[in-house]
């Protein structure tokens, strides 16, 4: 059932409907969706942001989705550090999680964002396809930067003003 809604859903991710969001808000709640090992030490860094145009639900699914990641990648414990900031050119927040997990394989980074790949037993391989849909969607970008033993960097920037 799940991959089949996710297919659905990743065939026809909806335009954002936005209204003006708190990104840390979005961050706290996605953080809270997530069922985190108690080995794993949550550190957040959040800098007071504007708020900007977004869609709610559709930013808490992708940050719920790579906060999941990073936790499934410490499955013995490690650290997660979520943080916000305003670029310096002010017109794009960054969100940055990163882990000190397991790390992805330059081959399997390369494929990180075709349909239908996974590492994971019951992955659909949808996750970070839909991500960088809704991510791109509002005008935004993201980024993964990965060392195999030593953990993956994510970074989502979204525009502050939407033209």
């Amino acid at each position: 059932d799940r991959i089949i809604s996710d297919i659905l859903f990743f065939s026809r991710v909806k335009p954002p409907i936005y209204t003006q969001n708190n990104l840390n808000k979005i961050l706290k709640a996605s953080l809270k969706k997530v069922m985190i090992n108690p080995n794993i030490k949550v550190e957040t860094e959040l800098a007071e942001l504007p708020l900007i145009p977004s869609d709610e639900n559709q930013l808490v699914q992708v940050f719920t989705n790579i906060i999941l990641n990073a936790a499934e990648s410490m499955p013995k414990g490690g650290k997660l550090t979520i943080s916000s900031s305003v670029k310096q050119d002010r017109d794009f927040i960054n969100v940055s999680i990163k882990d000190k997990g397991e790390g992805i394989s330059k081959e399997n980074l390369l494929k990180l964002f075709e349909p239908l790949f996974s590492t994971k037993i019951n992955g659909t391989g949808l996750g970070m396809v839909v991500c960088k849909s809704i991510i791109e969607n509002h005008k935004g970008h993201i980024r993964v930067e990965s060392e195999e033993g030593k953990g993956t960097l994510v970074t989502v920037e979204l525009p502050i003003k939407q033209t």
